[in-house]
């Protein structure tokens, strides 16, 4: 049982490692693949996602139907954490473009991901800063 546990907590940072470094689009082509597979049987990855497992941080920002896919077959959800940075890439410092993304993830998932927003603390002393979060939060919530 305990080399199960084992076996089931490293399939969960496979699929975790996979997506958050998009090498998910590769493997999850094939369910063959070992990248897919990374040695576990049909039994296994079938008692796997019989847990239903969840994945509470993800930085998921692009739909791809085949990571949706992998989702499926594994059963799992995500939860995707939106987040600003300023030493992020140029385009990520757009909370706006940012919350497309990932809303576009959300809607297209079949209710497989879900979305934690936030504000842009960087525009903090911003005179319409209270203003803008609270739209911000607000619009996430109609999402």
């Amino acid at each position: 049982m305990a080399k199960q546990r084992i076996k089931w907590s490293l399939l969960v940072i496979v699929v975790a490692t996979l997506s958050q470094c998009g090498h998910f689009c590769l493997c999850a082509q094939d369910a063959s693949s070992p990248a897919v597979s990374a040695g576990f049987s049909d039994k296994e990855l079938q008692q796997f996602a019989s847990l239903q497992p969840i994945d509470s941080h993800t930085h998921i920002y692009q739909y791809s139907p085949v990571y949706i896919a992998l989702l499926e077959k594994l059963h799992m959800h995500t939860l995707d954490i939106m987040v600003v940075s300023d030493n992020a890439d140029p385009e990520r410092k757009d909370l706006s473009k940012e919350s497309q993304d990932v809303f576009e993830l959300v809607r297209k998932s079949d209710r497989r991901v879900f979305a934690c927003t936030t504000f842009d603390a960087y525009r903090f002393k911003e005179p319409d800063f209270v203003a803008s979060a609270l739209a911000n939060i607000n619009h996430a919530f109609d999402e």
